[in-house]
């Protein structure tokens, strides 16, 4: 009897405990600090019926196609007038799980000396879906300039390389795969399905962009999209 009353009041304080120290699921979870509008219940599942994915390695061929990629400033500096070169050595842009940056090692020529420095910059990627243009540029690489005059260091000046690449590398998304299918009936008739693409997502994975979108199929055209308003014309002085 002794035994039976010991167990029950063992198992009656472990119960209590476990109680005590539970703590509810919602502590752990901090809610984001941006909300998301969105005009249409959002799906359970992410959009995977299409996905549009662009390699590491297809990026970096745009390098390589470009050629070779350098610049040349004026400088001066105590009784030295003259002029610096840079060239890039190797640009790559590297892509890993949300992030992506670029890496190069610039050669760098001033009167009297050469250098090589490595350099690391960001990149941002994003999808613009009413231009239907997945968009990487490179919006930050700082290097140092500078010089050497009788052994002594100066400083030219800090020159960000993003600002020579204004332009970003733009790959068509997606939506280009908006088309229609003609569906011949049983009964000998003609159905036009319209097929168009929604819910198209970026993501930023290991080596590669991947864009994904649900697909949606019906019966009815699309609305064709409205034209942006033309600018005002400035009349001439």
């Amino acid at each position: 009897m002794k035994r039976r009353i010991c167990f029950s009041f063992l198992a009656t304080c472990l119960i209590f405990a476990s109680c005590k120290n539970r703590k509810h699921t919602s502590a752990y979870i901090v809610p984001p600090k941006d909300s998301v509008v969105v005009t249409h219940p959002k799906s359970t599942n992410p959009p995977n019926d299409l996905q549009v994915i662009i390699n590491e390695e297809m990026l970096n061929k745009c390098f390589k196609a470009l050629g070779p990629i350098k610049g040349k400033e004026p400088y001066q500096v105590l009784f030295v007038n003259d002029s610096f070169t840079w060239v890039l050595v190797n640009p790559q842009l590297h892509l890993h799980n949300g992030k992506a940056n670029f890496t190069t090692d610039v050669n760098v020529i001033t009167k009297g000396l050469m250098y090589s420095t490595p350099c690391i910059g960001d990149v941002s990627i994003w999808y613009d879906r009413s231009k239907n243009l997945i968009n990487v540029k490179i919006t930050k690489c700082m290097i140092e300039i500078y010089t050497k005059i009788l052994g002594t260091k100066y400083h030219l000046k800090d020159l960000d390389l993003a600002d020579n690449f204004k332009d970003p590398f733009t790959f068509e998304g997606p939506t280009s795969t908006n088309s229609d299918m003609d569906m011949e009936m049983p009964d000998g008739s003609i159905r036009k399905l319209y097929i168009t693409t929604t819910d198209c997502d970026l993501t930023v994975q290991e080596k590669q962009i991947v864009v994904p979108c649900e697909l949606e199929f019906s019966l009815t055209p699309p609305p064709k999209p409205i034209p942006a308003p033309a600018g005002r014309a400035v009349p001439k002085k």
